[in-house]
């Protein structure tokens, strides 16, 4: 007799109450007396699978269970699995250090950082890694569609790119190297030769402060094209990407955006575009705010943001005519 193919848990409401096969981890197990529950995790979701006098081994052992999908609006996913039978692939040996079906209880963000590799497979952390992988390919989707290439530039350099007050410098067979902090100038010079393209790459700076502006690596999303006529093209470009991305994200990754309680921004409305000269005024003037130096400050960028969303219910705008004084480097 051959196997049944294996069913994934996001496909099971095509077979209800038909005999599946499905394969994942003990996610999450409760004994209530001859009446076991098995929560199942595969790369599609979760279910809860009912056992009568079944042992359920360890949490992140890997097992197999046959039975019949039924309907029950308590069950997460509105469906529980009436399970006939358990195979136990790999056991788990002892108890992982995180109890990954309560990783929101964690308050302590080191706890789940510690045991990254453990806590990494919840449903909250895996989700958040779903829509960054989602909007990388949607990028890329949308890039090779307008005949983009994407490139793949060093790492490892031998000076910064935007300053060198933020390199992490590391020992080149003892050479003095640094992480590259910004594929700006490699760009550039690939422009010369495809004149478009992009990169979707780590960046590192060393920046030791603890603010959501502030990471030591972060997963850089970088264009580049040639032969515009002036800076609105650029943003044109830029306003149809992010749109395309959202709104693939927006289909392939509901159940993500759920989990966080997160919306789609209005792909409807254009993007305001603004001067450095009217933003600042505009603060000024509407929230009796004065930022300070020549650029915005953190709080202006706020208040922007806000004017935006209250005007043109816009979560994004463009700030355009900086002067050489407040970016030196792209706008000389």
């Amino acid at each position: 007799m051959m196997l049944k193919d294996r069913v994934l848990i996001k496909d099971l409401p095509k077979h209800l109450e038909q005999e599946v096969v499905m394969q994942g981890w003990v996610h999450n197990r409760r004994d209530l007396g001859g009446i076991s529950f098995l929560i199942l995790r595969d790369r599609s979701g979760i279910v809860q699978c009912v056992f009568e006098n079944t042992d359920i081994p360890l949490h992140e052992s890997s097992v197999q269970v046959t039975g019949k999908p039924v309907e029950n609006k308590r069950a997460p996913g509105g469906l529980e699995i009436h399970a006939t039978k358990l195979e136990i692939i790999t056991e788990a040996k002892e108890p992982p250090p995180v109890e990954i079906s309560k990783e929101e209880w964690h308050v302590n963000p080191e706890t789940l950082l510690e045991y990254r590799h453990i806590s990494i497979r919840g449903i909250e952390a895996r989700a958040a890694l779903k829509v960054q992988a989602e909007l990388a390919s949607a990028m890329r989707n949308y890039l090779n569609s307008q005949d983009f290439t994407e490139i793949f530039s060093p790492k490892i350099v031998a000076a910064g790119a935007e300053g060198g007050a933020n390199l992490f410098e590391v020992d080149y067979y003892g050479k003095r190297a640094y992480l590259a902090q910004s594929p700006q100038l490699y760009k550039q010079l690939m422009m010369a030769v495809y004149e478009r393209v992009y990169e979707i790459a780590p960046v590192f700076r060393a920046e030791q402060s603890h603010t959501s502006r502030h990471l030591a690596e972060y997963l850089s999303l970088d264009v580049e094209m040639g032969f515009i006529k002036d800076d609105h093209d650029i943003m044109d470009l830029e306003e149809a990407l992010l749109k395309s991305m959202m709104a693939d994200v927006a289909k392939s990754c509901q159940k993500e955006l759920e989990i966080f309680g997160a919306e789609i921004p209005n792909l409807q409305v254009e993007f305001p575009r603004i001067t450095l000269f009217d933003a600042r005024a505009l603060i000024k003037e509407k929230y009796d705010y004065e930022t300070g130096g020549k650029d915005l400050d953190p709080e202006a960028e706020r208040l922007l943001g806000r004017w935006a969303k209250e005007e043109y219910d816009s979560d994004f705008v463009f700030v355009t005519n900086y002067p050489q004084a407040a970016r030196p480097f792209y706008t000389y």
